[in-house]
């Protein structure tokens, strides 16, 4: 009787380990299609807020350094008078592991973008499609998972025919 309720036991918190990484694979999945999404959005907008806002606005999605890195590269291009207009058409994850409190997820992802001059509403660079294949490193904190560094590993890249035909 007792090696039936040891095996019961063991077999119980293995389930449940089994489940709460189900749960983070999820919840990672999750987090990082809400950064492509608040990517997508903020690169359209027109009027950002300042950076405190911006770091306070994903704070449940991404560490500070982050956040600030996003804001200074749409800034920049703000600044040239240009905002970003892209679509995320595809994302795989191909790996995700969970050690502990800290995670890695892989994706292959597949976007289009051009850049559209603010003052004219012209396109500035045509679309382009693009391929990357990434690194998302997470850590956990007060029970959600955060972005805390964001690596390309490849991208491969092309500019697609604009409408009449040409490249």
């Amino acid at each position: 009787m007792t090696a039936i309720r040891n095996l019961l036991i063991v077999l119980t918190a293995f389930l449940y380990v089994v489940q709460a990484k189900a749960d983070d694979i999820k919840d990672i999945k999750e987090v990082i299609k809400i950064y492509n999404h608040t990517v997508i959005q903020a690169s359209k907008s027109k009027n950002l807020p300042d950076i405190i806002t911006f770091k306070n606005m994903m704070s449940d999605i991404a560490v500070g350094r982050v956040a600030e890195k996003l804001y200074i590269w749409i800034m920049s291009w703000h600044e040239s008078n240009l905002y970003m207009d892209a679509k995320l058409l595809d994302i795989k994850f191909t790996n995700i592991s969970v050690n502990g409190d800290t995670a890695t997820a892989f994706t292959d992802e597949k976007w289009t973008y051009r850049y559209i001059d603010i003052s004219r509403g012209v396109v500035a660079h045509p679309e382009t499609e693009v391929r990357y294949k990434m690194r998302y490193d997470l850590v956990k904190n007060n029970d959600r998972w955060l972005i805390r560094k964001i690596k390309i590993i490849s991208q491969d890249e092309k500019i697609l025919k604009n409408k009449e035909g040409k490249r």
